[in-house]
């Protein structure tokens, strides 16, 4: 019984060296195909950065522009005009664009997250949804939301009542 034991562990060990061989060599082969299909970015290359839906509103932009600033272990150190970016990127997260939009010159220094460069380029004042108030007088004192952040109502805050602050 002891030498069946011994057969059955050493025929487990033989395939479980097989099988991570495989597997090393299916992901070897998948990172070639990747590398052939995409080409490599260079430094000073302007990508274009898809944004997450849960990372952006809905009048937000899909995409941000982006410029390569560093590369290690084919990870991109990604620089906007807000600042760098805290998460490298691979090279399958961005597509490179044509032209050059942006200079190095342009990137300010210090680090940014992806949620908050979508905030600062937002068209509307927040990362997320829209800003509305729910006043019910004419929107004059800094207890209206809109007014405190220093933007106007729109149709989503008094629909067509009469307000001060449009």
């Amino acid at each position: 019984m002891y030498v069946d034991y011994v057969k059955y562990a050493s025929s487990i060990r033989e395939s479980r060296k097989l099988i991570r061989k495989q597997t090393e060599e299916q992901a070897d082969l998948m990172m070639s195909n990747c590398a052939k299909r995409r080409n490599k970015a260079e430094v000073g290359a302007t990508v274009r950065i898809r944004v997450p839906d849960v990372d952006r509103g809905r009048t937000n932009h899909l995409n941000v522009l982006g410029l390569v600033m560093d590369v290690r272990n084919d990870l991109y150190q990604t620089g906007t005009e807000h600042g760098l970016l805290e998460q490298r990127y691979s090279r399958n997260q961005f597509d490179l664009c044509k032209e050059k939009l942006l200079k190095i010159e342009d990137v300010k220094p210090g680090t940014v997250s992806l949620r908050k460069l979508v905030g600062l380029t937002s068209t509307s004042s927040s990362t997320q949804g829209f800003v509305r108030c729910i006043c019910l007088q004419r929107c004059i004192s800094n207890r209206c939301s809109c007014k405190r952040r220093r933007i106007l109502c729109n149709s989503k805050c008094h629909n067509s009542s009469t307000c001060s602050n449009k």
